[in-house]
């Protein structure tokens, strides 16, 4: 569990680790050099982790960022398999249980098993999306449920079938780490979590279908926090500059493998969280290298689609 800044709710995450169903824990906290009141909240609960984990290990440490924390973390870990929990989220009581129980039906192929989350705000209240991605607590007024609804553009039984594969994650359709455990020596064998770049969960997951298998759990099994400081609240241009940049880095490898069409979409979907941005630099770079024809036919295309359903449901109500 690596820790920044999260005063208001990282007992709450260590309690969500203390509630499992599952006995057999060790849990390792990393206060990545938090300035607010983080170290002295999980203080208070250290006698109560030591009392309930198989190992308890706490490191108050100055910052170094959330990747080079969670790979001191797995270096640490002396168990078969690793999660990790935000410390601002918050675990479903029955996760650990059931992560751990279907891995024990998977054969060695296999180095990741993702659930699907809900989502809190917080004040830990369960939160939905209309149409439009706006927030609503309504859940009959909800358009969007969970995680996996609101996330990846999916057919189900493709969703289930291919995820996790390489296609999947280049795509969009897997990439997000709520909910996950891996099998630990399959993590040491890609390298880890990589540095410099804000969306190690998409670049490990990347890795990891080059070598490896995934399979997801079509339940929810963790509560994903949105709240003001939420670095995908605050940052998502800026994240999306980060995909990018790993797409670039992963462009070789998707023309190899026939991944060209999957690689431009997401690319281009991407360009157009950053446009919203304001970020035009930035994509104008990058179109001086790809195609901007083809993009502004994605744009335009999307902006068909977008239209043609709108129109469509006005006729249904009408």
């Amino acid at each position: 569990m690596p820790c920044y800044n999260h005063q208001e709710y990282i007992q709450e995450a260590i309690y969500g680790v203390i509630n499992q169903t599952y006995a057999n824990i060790e849990l390792i906290i990393l206060n990545d050099g938090s300035k607010d009141g983080s170290h002295e909240k999980i203080l208070e609960l250290e006698d109560i982790c030591k009392a309930r984990f198989t190992h308890f290990h706490y490191i108050n440490k100055l910052n170094e960022g959330v990747a080079a924390t969670l790979n001191r973390g797995l270096i640490l870990s002396s168990g078969v398999y690793i999660a990790t929990c935000s410390s601002d989220d918050r675990y479903v009581a029955n996760y650990i249980e059931a992560a751990v129980n279907e891995f024990a039906q998977l054969d060695d192929s296999f180095a990741m098993l993702t659930g699907n989350a809900n989502f809190i705000d917080d004040l830990g209240r369960e939160i939905y999306f209309d149409e439009n991605h706006k927030i609503v607590y309504d859940r009959e007024k909800a358009e969007f449920i969970s995680l996996k609804e609101l996330t990846y553009d999916y057919d189900p039984v493709d969703f289930i079938r291919g995820y996790g594969s390489y296609r999947h994650v280049i795509s969009g359709r897997c990439g997000f780490l709520q909910a996950t455990m891996f099998v630990k020596q399959a993590l040491i064998d890609v390298g880890m979590y990589g540095h410099g770049n804000r969306v190690e969960d998409v670049g490990l997951c990347l890795k990891i279908a080059k070598k490896y298998k995934a399979k997801y759990i079509d339940c929810v099994l963790y509560n994903y926090r949105l709240h003001g400081e939420n670095s995908v609240m605050l940052c998502r241009a800026d994240l999306s500059k980060d995909i990018i940049r790993l797409l670039l880095t992963e462009k070789e490898y998707c023309l190899a493998h026939g991944l060209k069409t999957e690689w431009r979409i997401r690319a281009y979907t991407e360009l157009i969280t950053i446009l919203r941005g304001g970020e035009f630099g930035f994509v104008s770079k990058f179109l001086m290298k790809e195609s901007a024809g083809q993009f502004a036919l994605y744009v335009v295309t999307k902006a068909v689609k977008k239209i043609k359903k709108r129109f469509g449901a006005s006729r249904e109500v009408s």
